[in-house]
């Protein structure tokens, strides 16, 4: 009796270690400021580990002077560091004893696949998840904070843009893991630095990624620089600091379409959260608002669209020619055109002059400035037009066709209710809106600085921010991620646009939809359904707060083929075709999803033609794993699937040759 007591007591107390669960703070990243942005998530880190000690982890030499002594500013008894740089350091008792004696833990940035290498499967791993276990606190900046949620970007094979993630969630740099820490079992992956870098994209990708993958309903949280989210023990989790979070998943509206690599998101949810609101991981849902929150208005939503417009993604003009100024030329039904631009862009106007006459259509180039924009003169010539394409990045001047003061603005304002028809390419697109948002730009840090700025457009259709040239220059994805989010926030729009390239969109009036064309074309923000809103009050730079929002119940839509977007329902279901997209279709295409996989995968083949064609495996020693398979493509896509499971993990060669003479290669790799 007394031994079955005691089998009842240990088997007690081993369920509550089990069930025992911590604190996490994961950090976006960004250096530490004293009395600054970080005060609270890392004072909030020790009070958690109720003022005990703290240890320090990293995987490469560094001087932890500073940050000891911070950790102690906010009454941390000792703190200790440690760089924990190999697998024999990692299974080293005394540093396991050392991780162990601590009620927190804090793992700086770097790169995350260093720890993964060197600690996983150690008695570092088993320490920090024992500190967890024991109701202590873990915490994690960039790098530090991607490997505390259940799965995690290895980085194993490098970084992965946004914009790469986007056109295939499945390319073989989208490494996931979920084999390492462990420390919450909720389907969560994180990722930061999010806004900085664009990293919406990817994010959303990511847990696409997991849909088909692991079958995985993920809950996709990204972090801010300068920014934390700090989670209790019950999964209520509060956001510190200068910037936003970010929650993605699948509910019950979203749609997922997989078809080969063509894939759609129909109304992905987000909320997004600043300092002060609080989330509840387990529930996926926001449970308190910050007092600064305030109601999002859907009032001056107006559907006000008669005119037609073309935005494009690009200032190039030779990209535009195959794209949004071939659209424009097909709808322009052969009618003159009026092509506006400001002072100094006289030789662009040239070549969109000339592009035109290629097209048969009569036009005249129209220079926009202070001296002709009270002219009545140059207002009957804008009157005598119904078709106008702008090009040009000078605001000041398109204020003159803006600003109701200037004869030209009232002519313009005209023709926007009307049936007439604009095309405006790369950066000029943002004044199609009632507002857009400046200053994205000319200085990379104007977003961080609180420096984007609001301006009254030429209101052709109401609810719109715009953001072209979005993944151009990595220098301003911070800006430019922002910018439809702070335009959409600062003067209660709800719809958002974005656009990269050579994609464009077409908006017709006559059925109340948008029609997005490219190779990215669709990112839509519908915040139609959102009731709240917030914004940064932290000051990280400068004298003004950071461009960082809060929004709830936003809806993303992301395609990466050709779609249309219903303006009026906020749903985009029916793929479109495009002859010209058809004759721009690359042919002779091979590539794979999922990349990495285990074991299987699918082989896409993009053939111009029907044909004959081999198909060849190598291993990365050059040896031939798979003999020569036979097989007959037709026009267009062809998928082969197979299974690799007799196979082990490492990286493998695809070889495809066809009857023409032509050969396709890829790279894939099996995970363990």
């Amino acid at each position: 009796m007394k031994a079955l007591k005691a089998l009842f007591v240990i088997l007690t107390l081993n369920s509550a270690i089990l069930l025992a669960q911590g604190y996490i703070c994961a950090i976006g990243g960004g250096a530490e400021v004293q009395g600054g942005w970080s005060d609270a998530p890392y004072s909030w880190i020790v009070q958690k580990a109720n003022y005990g000690k703290v240890v320090i982890l990293t995987a490469v030499s560094d001087d932890n002077s500073w940050m000891e002594n911070y950790f102690k500013s906010f009454g941390a008894n000792s703190v200790k560091s440690l760089i924990i740089n190999s697998k024999t350091a990692a299974n080293s008792t005394t540093n396991e004893n050392e991780i162990k004696s601590a009620k927190a833990v804090f793992i700086k940035g770097g790169d995350q696949y260093n720890y993964i290498s060197y600690w996983k499967d150690t008695r570092t791993e088993d320490a920090i998840r024992y500190v967890y276990q024991n109701g202590g606190v873990i915490a994690g900046t960039s790098a530090g904070a991607h490997i505390l949620s259940k799965f995690y970007f290895t980085a194993r094979y490098g970084s992965v843009y946004p914009d790469e993630t986007l056109r295939n969630p499945f390319n073989s740099y989208v490494d996931i893991g979920d084999d390492f820490l462990n420390l919450m079992s909720e389907d969560i992956i994180f990722d930061t630095h999010f806004i900085e870098r664009g990293r919406w994209g990817r994010l959303i990708g990511f847990i696409f990624n997991l849909y088909y993958t692991k079958n995985k309903n993920v809950l996709g949280v990204g972090i801010d620089d300068a920014t934390a989210l700090c989670i209790n023990s019950d999964l209520k989790a509060e956001v510190m600091g200068s910037g936003s979070v970010y929650f993605f998943y699948k509910d019950n509206l979203t749609q997922y379409i997989l078809n080969g690599l063509q894939y759609k998101i129909d109304k992905l949810k987000c909320d997004i959260l600043t300092a002060g609101w609080k989330y509840d991981l387990n529930q996926r849902q926001i449970y308190s608002a910050a007092n600064s929150s305030r109601q999002f208005e859907q009032s001056d939503n107006i559907y006000n669209l008669n005119a037609e417009f073309i935005l494009s993604g690009s200032d190039i003009i030779r990209k535009n020619q195959n794209a949004a100024l071939t659209k424009f030329a097909e709808v322009a039904n052969q009618k003159p055109t009026l092509i506006v631009y400001p002072t100094g862009y006289v030789s662009y106007a040239d070549s969109i002059s000339q592009f035109l006459i290629g097209k048969q259509i009569q036009n005249e180039k129209f220079e926009i400035n202070s001296a002709i924009a009270n002219l009545q003169s140059s207002a009957d010539k804008i009157a005598s037009y119904e078709n106008f394409i702008f090009y040009g990045a000078n605001f000041g001047a398109w204020n003159f066709g803006i600003d109701q003061n200037y004869l030209i603005a009232q002519a313009f304002a005209q023709k926007t209710r009307t049936s007439s028809k604009f095309l405006l390419i790369g950066t000029t697109g943002k004044v199609a809106g009632k507002y857009f948002v400046d200053n994205t730009d000319n200085s990379s840090s104007n977003s961080y600085k609180g420096l984007l700025t609001v301006k009254s457009g030429m209101n052709i259709f109401s609810p719109i921010i715009i953001q072209p040239r979005l993944y151009e220059n990595s220098n301003f994805y911070e800006n430019r991620s922002s910018a439809v989010l702070w335009g959409m926030m600062s003067q209660n729009k709800n719809l958002g646009i974005y656009l990269n390239d050579a994609d464009y969109a077409y908006f017709n009036a006559s059925d109340g939809k948008a029609y997005f064309y490219g190779t990215m074309p669709m990112l839509v923000v519908d915040a139609s359904n959102s009731t709240i809103k917030d914004s940064s009050s932290t000051i990280v730079s400068g004298t003004k707060p950071r461009n960082s929002v809060a929004l709830n119940n936003l809806r993303f839509f992301i395609s990466n083929q050709n779609c249309d977007f219903d303006l009026t329902q906020r749903s985009s279901i029916t793929k479109i075709e495009n002859d010209i997209f058809k004759k721009a279709l690359t042919y002779n295409r091979l590539e794979v999803y999922p990349n990495p996989f285990n074991p299987e995968f699918n082989i896409v083949i993009t053939s111009e033609k029907e044909q004959e064609a081999k198909l060849q495996i190598y291993d990365q020693l050059g040896r031939k794993i798979l003999n020569e398979t036979n097989f007959s493509t037709k026009k267009g896509e062809n998928v082969i699937k197979l299974n690799f499971e007799n196979y082990p993990s490492g990286v493998y060669i695809i070889l495809a040759k066809f009857s023409d003479g032509k050969y396709l290669t890829q790279k894939i790799i099996k995970a363990k």
